[in-house]
């Protein structure tokens, strides 16, 4: 039986030997490290297949290309899936991983001011989700923008006029995340 590691480094999975051919059976298990009070998810072939548990093993019953996935969320952060392409012919072999969409980082503050320093609040790894959708809101709930990951962040305006010095909550959907992420950040003048 063939044993793949995975290991998360910089929100990715790696392959410990990812040219590793086996041609003994057809069962694999595969392993992620257990990380505290993360939630696991595997899938294949876009279908989700389990959760909560950071060891998966996998019969293949038929020939074919598969794609398994693996995703871990911890408070809410979820990091981008891991894919691994698996061939089963005569033998069962994991290729190279391929690079991964990096994990989002919204900003926890900025300052519009003018000084060119942090004039915008940004999300660090934006642009590799250009159709994101961005919302920010007031701590009444009212929604003062809405644009997508390829626009340029918010300026701390609403209808033009500056908004004061308080926390502001954001939401940020994609069809590539699993759950929506949210949080506040600070507006400081």
């Amino acid at each position: 039986m063939l044993t793949v590691l995975f290991f998360f480094t910089a929100s990715v999975l790696h392959a410990e030997n990812p040219d590793l051919v086996e041609s003994i059976g057809r069962v694999r298990n595969f392993h992620v490290p257990i990380i505290e009070n993360a939630d696991y998810y595997w899938w294949l072939d876009d279908e989700l297949l389990d959760e909560n548990t950071s060891e998966i093993t996998l019969e293949f019953n038929e020939s074919g290309e598969f794609e398994l996935s693996a995703q871990y969320s911890v408070r809410g952060c979820l990091s981008p899936k891991s894919v691994i392409l698996i061939s089963v012919n005569d033998s069962v072999y994991v290729p190279d991983v391929p690079d991964q969409l990096p994990e989002i980082y919204p900003e926890k503050f900025f300052s519009p001011n003018g000084d060119g320093n942090n004039d915008t609040w940004d999300i660090i790894n934006i642009q590799y989700y250009p159709n994101a959708l961005i919302e920010i809101y007031d701590r009444f709930h009212k929604r003062l923008t809405q644009y997508q990951g390829i626009d340029k962040g918010w300026d701390g305006l609403y209808r033009g006029h500056p908004m004061p010095e308080t926390d502001y909550w954001y939401i940020i959907k994609d069809k590539k995340f699993i759950n929506t992420h949210s949080g506040h950040f600070i507006l400081k003048r």
